[in-house]
């Protein structure tokens, strides 16, 4: 089925090189397979036939992010957030490459503002986590979590991510003892 919809994309954007959709979604489907070549390649594509696409930049952004091309991708979804402001989708992976070049601070400014818009995303509170355990703050990692239970004291997937994270902590003292 998957060749299939790729060719029925590709077919819709050969019949209609602006028809920004079929880009958006073969674009999608790339970064879905963990293909980041494929992405940047038909988001590339969309930007071409039109320059402001947003979802474009966010897909292109994402799929550096995938490359470890964390400096261009800052650059794409610093301007994807900038134009969408009420979208949190660009900030998990703005967050993530600010992590990766130890701009810490702007990382976690990243992920809170993501929170705020959306304050179950597990992604962004997995990455938030994950920056407190870097720079080795543990205890700060689990009040941020917890903080976001009290607030949703229902939330199955929180109670999960916690766990998670106590076992992130393990390991990263068993590395430390190695």
């Amino acid at each position: 089925q998957t060749a299939e919809a790729e060719s029925a994309w590709k077919e819709a954007i050969a019949k209609d090189s602006r028809y920004m959709p079929a880009y958006a979604a073969l674009s999608q489907h790339y970064l879905d397979k963990n293909d980041p070549d494929g992405a940047i390649r038909y988001a590339e594509e969309a930007l071409k036939a039109s320059p402001g696409d947003s979802q474009a930049r966010l897909h292109l952004g994402a799929a550096y992010v995938m490359k470890k091309y964390y400096k261009e991708a800052i650059v794409e979804l610093e301007r994807f957030s900038k134009d969408n402001p009420d979208n949190p989708a660009g900030l998990h992976p703005l967050g993530m490459a600010y992590a990766a070049l130890g701009k810490d601070s702007s990382a976690e400014a990243a992920f809170e503002s993501a929170l705020k818009q959306d304050p179950q995303n597990i992604q962004v509170l997995s990455g938030l986590a994950g920056l407190h355990i870097a720079r080795k703050q543990p205890e700060t990692a689990l009040q941020r979590v917890d903080r976001q239970i009290q607030q949703f004291p229902s939330s199955a997937k929180l109670q999960e991510l916690k766990g998670q994270i106590y076992m992130r902590l393990e390991k990263h003292a068993n590395a430390e003892e190695s």
